[in-house]
């Protein structure tokens, strides 16, 4: 049964694509066609979004040399912080992250551990 498990999540990994949707409602992020255990799809209602940040974090190593990564998160208004995406450049979630500032009418506060464009 792990077996079937790892094997899916592996298949997920390479068919998958991540669907993000934000509305004036909710911020969602689901991982399509097939579910990922890894992966789980999020949905936040925006009224409870305080913040959103992107951040470096160590993917995998090679050798012992560090691999980063980069993702975005959510602080909601009761502090808590949900990863949206990882895994992508950190342009792609820096625009996103400016994107759906705007969008939602976010201002945009420094965060610690926060990487901010230069």
């Amino acid at each position: 049964i792990v077996g079937l498990g790892f094997i899916a999540n592996l298949v997920s990994t390479y068919i998958n694509k991540t669907n993000i949707s934000v509305t004036k409602r909710y911020i969602e992020v689901k991982q399509k066609p097939i579910p990922s255990f890894l992966k789980k799809n999020v949905k936040i209602p925006t009224e409870e979004i305080s913040q959103l940040y992107v951040t470096r974090y160590v993917s995998s190593t090679t050798n012992g040399v560090p691999n980063h990564s980069h993702a975005l998160y959510v602080i909601t208004k009761d502090g808590k912080k949900y990863p949206l995406v990882k895994g992508m450049n950190k342009e792609t979630q820096l625009y996103l992250e400016q994107e759906i500032e705007l969008f939602l009418n976010i201002e945009d506060k420094e965060v610690v551990g926060e990487l901010r464009s230069n």
